[in-house]
């Protein structure tokens, strides 16, 4: 459940934010756990702006 809730919250916090309130003394822990929730959504927004650019060949 812990995971979850995490996994959620990186959709509305920052990582370094995260981190602090899973009290992880290490960053890399954090990012290296919930780094890929941080992928798919850098991938949405790619698509998002590549739907707005009428030149963009994707």
């Amino acid at each position: 459940m812990r995971h979850t809730a995490a996994t959620y919250l990186t959709e509305s916090i920052d990582m370094k934010t995260l981190q602090e309130f899973l009290g992880h003394q290490k960053f890399e822990t954090t990012a290296n756990t919930y780094s890929k929730s941080t992928d798919e959504r850098l991938k949405k927004i790619g698509l998002t702006f590549n739907n707005l650019d009428p030149n963009s060949k994707s």
